[in-house]
C-alpha cells in the first residue's frame, strides 16, 4: 500500500512537470514574422544593376543596424525581407539603394502580412505603405468570391503542423523519460 503511494506521488510530480513545459515553451512568445517586400527599383531615375544593395531600416532615425539587406540578382528588381521585434511593430521603414535614401517607406508588421510589392526608386512622389493603405489588409471583396491561392496560409499552416510535430515529441520524449524513471526507480523509493 505505501508502494502504491509513494508511486502515486511520483506519477503526479512528472504531470506536473509535463503540464510546465508547454508553458515554459509559450512564455518566450511567438516571435516576429519578417516583412518581404518586392518590386522594381531604380536610382535616379535609372534601372538599378545587378549586385546594387539594398537595406532596410526600422526606425531609422535611431537605429542605423540594417533589418534586412539584399544585392539585386535582376536587373531593376528586389526581393527583401526585413527582421524585427515586438518593440518595432508599426514603426517605419526605411530602404536605402547603394547608399541612397528611397523615397518610399512602410510601416513593420510583427504578423508578418503577406508579400508586399512596392516600387523603390531615390527620386520622385515619397509613398508610405501601412496597413491601412494596402489592399492585403483592406479588401472587402467576399473571400467566397476569389479565385486567388494565398501560399502564405499554406506555409503558415505547414509551420504550425511542424511545431506541433515538435511539441508531440517533446511530450513523448517526456512521458517516455517518465516511464523510464518509474521502471528503474519506482520500487526501490529512491526518488
Amino acid at each position: 500500500m505505501n508502494n502504491r503511494i509513494h508511486i502515486s506521488k511520483q506519477l503526479t510530480i512528472v504531470f506536473i512537470i509535463l503540464l510546465l513545459l508547454p508553458i515554459s515553451a509559450m512564455a518566450e512568445g511567438i516571435p516576429p514574422l519578417p516583412n518581404a517586400f518586392n518590386g522594381n527599383v531604380t536610382s535616379e531615375g535609372t534601372e538599378v544593376p545587378v549586385g546594387t544593395e539594398i537595406k532596410a531600416f526600422i526606425d531609422y532615425q535611431n537605429d542605423t543596424i540594417p533589418d534586412g539587406s539584399v544585392n539585386v540578382s535582376t536587373p531593376g528588381y528586389y526581393e527583401i525581407y526585413v527582421e524585427g521585434t515586438s518593440a518595432d511593430h508599426q514603426k517605419e521603414i526605411t530602404f536605402v539603394i547603394d547608399n541612397l535614401t528611397a523615397v518610399q517607406t512602410a510601416e513593420f508588421n510583427i504578423y508578418g502580412p503577406p508579400p508586399v510589392e512596392l516600387d523603390l526608386s531615390t527620386t520622385g512622389s515619397s509613398v508610405r505603405i501601412t496597413a491601412e493603405n494596402t489592399t492585403m489588409f483592406n479588401d472587402t471583396t467576399n473571400p467566397e468570391e476569389k479565385q486567388v491561392h494565398n501560399n502564405s496560409e499554406d506555409q503558415a499552416s505547414d509551420e504550425a503542423s511542424g511545431s506541433l510535430d515538435g511539441f508531440t515529441l517533446l511530450l513523448t520524449v517526456g512521458v517516455l523519460g517518465a516511464v523510464f524513471i518509474m521502471a528503474k526507480f519506482g520500487n526501490k523509493g529512491d526518488l
